[in-house]
């Protein structure tokens, strides 16, 4: 995978994938080794777009949403352009623009499309090539759920074994066509950055949380009957797993000392109406680190459940995605608004 735009200069794109079952803890720190396997779909809208150029400066320099990117969070770039120099034999500096269109730190998984994008801009940058596993690999670097943005469609996440992390990658188990009428609708409770950021709450529940262990288990069980539900198409057991898998996580994080709270009165609220709509449609909720929650259903019924969510709670934002993704080269131009 590369593109070439000029001496040291690329551009690829990327959009968020969303955990049916969990990536929640870390074998490894560094290399961002989970603890279990995960299962996630990539959507096919709101893409994240980075470019990536050679730098006059002294230093790399990464601006996110027109604003630098301050240590320590320029050190996950850092990882991933410290392996590139070493396998290029280039040691020239780098600018960074990260263009999302995801709010961020909100529970929406934005940094796995941008780092998806950026690990496939920076290696077309120092012409290095990679297949997808290594790709997925680099951008676990930076970001593990990343690793899930890079083959797209439905994706399982490897825990792997080697203390390297050589064979934590992920990939696509069924490409986006294998179930087109799913739907997702993110529900948008607030855009302010969530209190605790997830690497801090990783950290903080795996070290104080008693329950950690048990969660770590579940999640290793339940990755491969995820990954058969959607094999199968059977939304009612994707369901079940995928609920469980959320509320199991937001009750470990009230477990962690101190506990870590990330829904809000009117996450609460809005899970209390996916309860009553999923009586009549095909519905089941699933919900990230932050007060967001997330909508799953099928075409068409999405229509109407916006508007049911819309009429009982008309100040809240609805992004509506289907099954998509995959990392690709992109235009440096513009982002064109998704259709």
């Amino acid at each position: 995978m590369s593109a070439p735009y000029g001496p040291l200069t690329a551009c690829a794109e990327a959009t968020a994938n969303i955990a049916m079952v969990k990536y929640w803890g870390k074998r490894d720190s560094i290399l961002n080794l989970p603890v279990a396997d995960s299962v996630a779909l990539c959507l096919d809208s709101f893409p994240t777009r980075v470019l990536v150029t050679q730098a006059e400066t002294a230093q790399d320099e990464v601006i996110w949403s027109g604003r630098p990117v301050q240590p320590p969070q320029l050190g996950r770039f850092g990882r991933i352009l410290a392996l590139l120099r070493e396998r290029s034999g280039l040691r020239c500096t780098t600018r960074t623009e990260v263009r999302p269109q995801l709010p961020d730190a909100v529970g929406l998984a934005g940094s796995s499309a941008a780092f998806a994008a950026f690990a496939l801009a920076a290696s077309a940058a120092f012409r290095v090539e990679m297949s997808e596993r290594e790709l997925s690999a680099l951008a676990r670097l930076g970001s593990g759920s990343a690793s899930r943005s890079v083959p797209g469609g439905f994706a399982r996440w490897h825990r792997g074994q080697q203390a390297d992390g050589s064979d934590s990658f992920s990939e696509r188990f069924a490409s986006a066509l294998h179930w087109p009428e799913l739907r997702l609708l993110a529900v948008i409770v607030s855009r302010q950055p969530k209190p605790v950021s997830s690497t801090v709450g990783m950290i903080r529940t795996s070290r104080t949380s008693a329950l950690f262990p048990l969660f770590a288990d579940q999640c290793s069980r339940l990755a491969p009957e995820a990954q058969a539900a959607i094999e199968g198409r059977d939304f009612d057991r994707l369901a079940r797993i995928a609920e469980l898998s959320a509320q199991t996580l937001h009750g470990l994080c009230l477990t962690a000392s101190p506990p870590i709270l990330y829904v809000r009165q009117r996450t609460i609220e809005l899970l209390e109406l996916a309860c009553d709509l999923k009586r009549s449609v095909p519905l089941f909720f699933t919900l990230d680190a932050g007060p967001n929650p997330i909508f799953v259903t099928l075409a068409p019924h999405d229509l109407s459940v916006s508007r049911e969510i819309l009429q009982r709670f008309p100040d809240v934002e609805i992004l509506s995605c289907g099954v998509g993704g995959g990392v690709r080269v992109a235009d440096p131009g513009p982002i064109r608004s998704p259709s």
